[in-house]
């Protein structure tokens, strides 16, 4: 079924708005909000620099890394990447507004998919999470893109659209160490489903 016209562009103004939100946020101040995300925009720098790492990190010479590293945030490094150009702690406070973005704006494109009634309403309310949510989706860590994967898999899970949530259950590992989540929720699905039939 073809998504209407106005779908797009509700997304769109929201997608902006979410931007603008976040860009306030975030340019408060001109570090990052906490000292994770500079590992993981020089990471992002090493890796344009070096390539993949597959053998060992020998950056991290007192840690197990040193021999071998697994990256468990390879698709958010890999997002990164272009970010790295210039100053990288503007370019990781950019790539955190537009995930941020991405994320809040999901959340509406969801509702609007699934039909819930007062999207607008629900959306703001999912504006409102707090301080300490806002900080955590603001920081520049692979949260952010886990989320919007976990979300879209939710959706696509209860709209029974089984290959878009196997799509994202394999790629959700390679953008949160949490791997095993897509399919927890996959398990509460199931078990809903069995017990409305009964």
């Amino acid at each position: 079924m073809p998504v209407p016209r106005r779908f797009w562009r509700d997304w769109l103004g929201v997608f902006l708005f979410c931007a603008a939100l976040c860009a306030y946020f975030q340019f408060q101040t001109p570090h990052l909000t906490e000292p994770d995300g500079y590992f993981h925009i020089k990471l992002a720098w090493l890796m344009r620099k070096e390539g993949l790492f597959t053998d060992g990190f020998p950056w991290a010479h007192f840690s197990l890394w040193r021999d071998g590293f697994s990256d468990g945030a390879l698709l958010f490094h890999l997002f990164l990447i272009p970010f790295t150009f210039g100053d990288m702690e503007t370019g990781a406070k950019l790539a955190t507004v537009l995930l941020g973005a991405l994320m809040f704006s999901s959340f509406f494109a969801i509702l609007t998919l699934n039909g819930v009634r007062a999207r607008f309403y629900w959306q703001w309310i999912f504006l409102l999470g707090g301080g300490f949510f806002w900080w955590r989706m603001l920081a520049a860590r692979p949260q952010i893109l886990s989320t919007t994967l976990m979300m879209w898999s939710v959706h696509f899970l209860i709209n029974g659209r089984i290959k878009g949530f196997a799509a994202l259950s394999f790629l959700y590992p390679m953008c949160y160490v949490g791997a095993f989540l897509p399919q927890l929720f996959a398990v509460g699905r199931w078990i809903q489903l069995k017990m409305t039939e009964k």
